[in-house]
């Protein structure tokens, strides 16, 4: 299996909740929008780019869920994993890896 670098690796979110990525060097993107389509747009020109791996705050993805799963359809990259924020307790990101893990699995097992 092929390693992934450190530069096939983004976060996108808020200041403090990326803060912690970009010092062990993965790519960052603060969101510093509040529009909600610029933010759609923003994530998706982000997901256009050659990362295997996207870390998302889970009070951006609440907004772009639709979209980032619309993009997302047929392809395997990048791999889309939803982070809680320092203000959030919504279980997006639990519920996120679990319809990952469905997916790879082809059913519920919770």
């Amino acid at each position: 299996m092929a390693e992934i670098e450190k530069n096939e690796i983004a976060v996108i979110g808020d200041k403090d909740s990326i803060l912690g990525f970009k010092s062990i060097g993965f790519d960052t993107y603060e969101v510093f929008k509040n529009d909600e389509q610029e933010i759609k747009q923003f994530v998706i020109a982000i997901l256009r780019k050659n990362y295997k791996i996207i870390y998302i705050t889970e009070n951006y993805y609440i907004i772009c869920e639709k979209d980032i799963d619309e993009f997302m359809k047929n392809k395997a990259y990048p791999i889309i994993t939803v982070i809680p924020t320092t203000t959030g307790d919504k279980n997006i990101a639990f519920d996120s890896i679990k319809k990952l893990i469905e997916k790879a699995l082809g059913g519920s097992f919770f």
